[in-house]
């Protein structure tokens, strides 16, 4: 049985592990390997490169869509930045 987020969570998950570069190896290492990362609010041109290269493989972008006059061109950088990676 596949566990969800929450039951991975509620076993030994650490500020640490979040807030690192070693998500991804970290949930590797117990065996969830199709688990998604997803990164929720603060996803922008500046910011996709560091959340993919933590491990990060699903992103949010909020503000810095729709905020922006061009959200369709955000939009394009965005899967760019984030797939060359």
């Amino acid at each position: 049985k596949q566990k969800t987020a929450y039951e991975i969570k509620e076993c030994d998950w650490s500020s640490d592990v979040c807030s690192s570069d070693l998500a991804r190896h970290w949930i590797n290492q117990r065996g969830f390997h199709d688990l998604w990362i997803e990164v929720d609010g603060g996803i922008s041109p500046d910011t996709i490169a560091i959340a993919r290269k933590s491990g990060a493989d699903t992103f949010v972008a909020g503000s810095s869509v729709y905020k922006s006059s061009d959200p369709a061109g955000v939009v394009t950088q965005l899967r760019a930045i984030g797939e060359a990676i």
